[in-house]
């Protein structure tokens, strides 16, 4: 189900500022839900029933807003008291109970936000009715709650030819859930990188403190600054020596790509950590034992001092194995990524694309989760599950 801030901040159709306020008069109080359908580029006649739906949206809402006696201060006091308490983490009637003193809102005032929050949501789930299964495969999560046909479609290879459901598998053969992240929630601020939940990100040593992690629209975007002078690195601890990562990626340009890297910052034989990874690209995905490959300290001194023998050169391209698999761009697609003694496999869109061994994959302990992304890449529904 939405929560009210969630729904607040999707739609965007309750406060405005007055450049904003017009436009919105514009369209019937739905350029917000236009906005955020965007990547499902709407037909003209969807575009026409949005903002009819949004007209009707805006007429219910100023009725409620007379009945219940809200102004237009008192919604600014409680957007701005919101933004204060979310940082508490308070959640349900401990949310309700600290806006209600804070911003200081009768009975009669929250029973009508919460009015115009249900009919915000209906209004959501009303334009999302109107899309087909291909367009609704473009959007968020976070849109498709509440909707039945708003599952997400898992395709097979063979296009649309063919198209199968998720099976989800048992947790307990995953082994133990160790950490999890919807990203259903914001930041306090946009200057600077705020992923929260454990998360860190490399951005304040290697983009000048640039922003380079955004959550939004329930998901955690990530584009490299052109201030950087190093790919985008966030991560996370995730300690085991055998497990699995699972995730949601999508791709919104042909160039984009995405990596796990699994890393042990303890183990001073490699450089940075680096034990093992997978990187999934548009078009390949590649699996590499970086303990006894690029990253051991004496082959990439060797290297960098362009002293690598022809020996060490074939040694090297032993530790990487890569497999054709091409992703679609801008659609979701589920990630799976499993290490097993000295084995690493991927699948995507739940098929196996490959797997790798290799002794470095094999490493004791992996202490850290490294989402590595060179340009850009939106992730979700991380989850992280340990076996040994």
């Amino acid at each position: 189900m939405y929560t009210k801030i969630a729904i607040a901040l999707l739609i965007g159709i309750f406060i405005a500022a007055p450049s904003q306020a017009q436009e919105k008069k514009k369209s019937g109080g739905a350029s917000g839900v236009l906005k955020n359908l965007k990547p499902a580029n709407l037909t003209e006649e969807q575009i026409s029933k949005v903002n009819d739906l949004g007209k009707a949206t805006m007429k219910e809402i100023k009725e409620i807003k007379n009945a219940h006696d809200i102004s237009g201060d008192l919604i600014k006091k409680r957007t701005t008291t919101l933004k204060e308490i979310k940082k508490e983490g308070l959640k349900g009637a401990a949310l309700k109970a600290a806006l209600k003193e804070k911003a200081g809102l009768s009975d009669k005032q929250i029973e009508g936000f919460d009015k115009i929050d249900g009919v915000r949501k209906k209004l959501l789930e009303s334009a999302v009715a109107l899309l087909t299964d291909e367009q609704k495969a473009t959007l968020p999560k976070r849109f498709l709650k509440g909707s039945k046909k708003g599952k997400k479609n898992t395709k097979v290879k063979g296009g649309d030819k063919a198209k199968a459901p998720v099976v989800a598998k048992d947790a307990g053969a995953l082994g133990t859930l160790i950490f999890e992240d919807d990203f259903e929630r914001s930041e306090s601020q946009e200057d600077t990188d705020e992923p929260g939940n454990g998360w860190n990100t490399n951005s304040k040593s290697r983009a000048k403190n640039d922003k380079q992690v955004d959550l939004k629209d329930g998901a955690m975007h990530i584009s490299l600054s052109k201030k950087a002078d190093h790919g985008v690195s966030v991560t996370h601890d995730a300690a085991f020596q055998d497990g699995t990562v699972k995730l949601r990626f999508k791709f919104e340009k042909p160039e984009d790509s995405l990596g796990l890297n699994f890393a042990d910052m303890k183990f001073k034989e490699v450089h940075a950590g680096h034990l093992c990874m997978t990187k999934i690209s548009t078009k390949n995905v590649t699996i590499d034992d970086l303990k006894t490959g690029k990253m051991d300290l004496k082959t990439r001194d060797a290297k960098k001092a362009n002293k690598l023998t022809d020996e060490m050169k074939e040694a090297l391209k032993a530790k990487t194995k890569r497999f054709k698999n091409p992703i679609k761009v801008g659609e979701w697609h589920d990630l799976e990524v499993t290490i097993a003694d000295d084995s690493l496999s991927v699948s995507i869109d739940n098929e196996k694309i490959g797997s790798f061994s290799s002794e470095g994959i094999a490493h004791p302990t992996k202490r850290t989760l490294r989402v590595a992304v060179p340009k850009n890449a939106v992730i979700d529904d991380v989850k992280i599950y340990k076996k040994k």
